[in-house]
């Protein structure tokens, strides 16, 4: 940590460390628990992350992930089931754009 924060600090990128956070990944229980340091701050540990809109955990399980998919997908499923009085399969088929304009 401290090569990256003299990194930072040589090429004037500063690093916010309130926004930096530490997870330990995998079920190794001996692993040793250190406090991190960016300089004079501290950096929080963290147990899950949202990177690129996946959730990742440190026992690196997709479940929370999948759920929150899977819920998000259900509800708006339920909003077209509401919308739509009647509904049948060529309704939730994907026309292509040229097929609009004829």
């Amino acid at each position: 940590m401290n090569k990256i924060y003299e990194w930072s600090k040589k090429w004037i990128l500063k690093f916010i460390a309130k926004k930096c956070h530490i997870m330990k990944l995998g079920k190794n229980k001996r692993r040793p628990l250190w406090n991190c340091l960016m300089g004079k701050e501290q950096i929080m540990k963290t147990k899950e992350e949202k990177e690129l809109g996946v959730i990742i955990q440190e026992n690196l399980s997709p479940k929370k992930h999948i759920s929150i998919i899977f819920g998000l997908s259900y509800k708006m499923l339920t909003n077209i089931r509401v919308t739509f009085q009647y509904m049948d399969k060529d309704m939730m088929e994907k026309k292509s754009s040229q097929a609009l304009f004829i």
